[in-house]
């Protein structure tokens, strides 16, 4: 099994980089390089400010969400938690590999219930991507009209893909009726006996476990002073990723000015494509895609797009890492404290 999920991560890790290849390839390797290196860098210090009050928004919300469904706060406990959850996301396709990792060290370390704390990151993740989806929408309709329904084609085509996908997979997180109806359809595809009798087992209980956290979803939406917040700081968090890359473009060498709607535009879409493709690389193409669209420039499309992630996704990893080295420093110091108290 390890093995298997190794060959995954190479898989995944090597189609991320042919992307990245192919991106700073096609816009002239040289270029782009003279370009990242001309970077003003008192912008970029403002860029990595916005994007240390952006991963600390994006913790508080967490704890917010997590009082919202029934959770007690974890503390200071939260921040490491959330932090390697986000870098083992920013590595992984559909940016939900560390999510399991968040659910259970937050059992591990609270005493949180795995079903109270999936709902948290359900109605996170949730929440992002409807606000994703509007401010794609808002800067898809800007792009029309800034370029042509033309030349906005292709991109166009990205978006709804990468929407549907995401409106389906919101579906079957928020409807309890929809998720019921999927169980009970697969269930009766399953044969009644044999593996088929422990598959029906496994799907009932898995079953039982989304109806929990669609309760503690619901619960959620009835603080309403909890859901404001939260509100507030998803729509903080995602304008704050659009003003950075603006600030990104403003740092490169010339006069371009994708103005602050290109941006929200960039980074909408960049964000759908980072949901299917690993590693930063969706986030990458799809932003350097509507920055050379905006300016004609496929270099500064090319070395924005890579100095946006380096300065943001990029970081989250080695950052997730830390994170989930002190977290295993704390669960060994906890198992130790019991040991003691168990031999007195």
């Amino acid at each position: 099994m390890r093995k298997h999920l190794n060959w995954k991560d190479a898989l995944y890790i090597g189609l991320a980089l042919v992307l990245i290849f192919g991106l700073v390839q096609r816009a002239d390797p040289e270029q782009v390089l003279r370009s990242i290196r001309g970077v003003d860098l008192s912008v970029i210090a403002a860029v990595l400010c916005l994007w240390a009050i952006n991963t600390a928004s994006k913790t508080t919300r967490w704890m917010l969400i997590l009082s919202g469904v029934g959770a007690r706060r974890p503390g200071a406990i939260a921040v490491p938690i959330f932090l390697s959850s986000l870098g083992l996301n920013n590595s992984t396709p559909g940016k939900i590999g560390g999510e399991p990792v968040r659910a259970y060290m937050l059992k591990t370390h609270t005493g949180t219930r795995l079903s109270v704390g999936i709902a948290s990151i359900f109605a996170e993740k949730a929440l992002d991507i409807l606000t994703i989806l509007i401010l794609a929408i808002i800067g898809s309709i800007y792009l029309m009209h800034r370029i042509g329904l033309a030349d906005f084609r292709v991109i166009m085509i990205l978006v709804v893909v990468g929407g549907a996908v995401i409106a389906l997979t919101i579906s079957m997180i928020t409807s309890r009726g929809f998720a019921g109806w999927a169980f009970r359809s697969i269930s009766r595809i399953i044969p009644s006996s044999g593996s088929g009798k422990r598959l029906k087992g496994f799907i009932g209980g898995f079953e039982s476990s989304v109806g929990n956290f669609h309760i503690s979803l619901r619960m959620l939406f009835r603080n309403r002073a909890t859901l404001i917040h939260v509100l507030v700081l998803d729509v903080v968090i995602w304008l704050n990723e659009a003003a950075r890359l603006y600030l990104v473009v403003l740092a490169l060498p010339g006069d371009a000015d994708i103005g602050l709607m290109g941006a929200i535009a960039a980074a909408s879409i960049a964000n759908i494509l980072g949901f299917i493709l690993p590693v930063g690389s969706g986030n990458l193409l799809g932003s350097a895609s509507v920055v050379e669209t905006l300016t004609g420039d496929p270099k500064l499309g090319a070395s924005a797009s890579l100095v946006a992630v380096i300065t943001s996704l990029w970081l989250t990893i080695p950052l997730g890492l830390i994170s989930l080295a002190v977290l295993r420093r704390f669960e060994t110091i906890r198992k130790r404290s019991i040991n003691v108290e168990s031999g007195r």
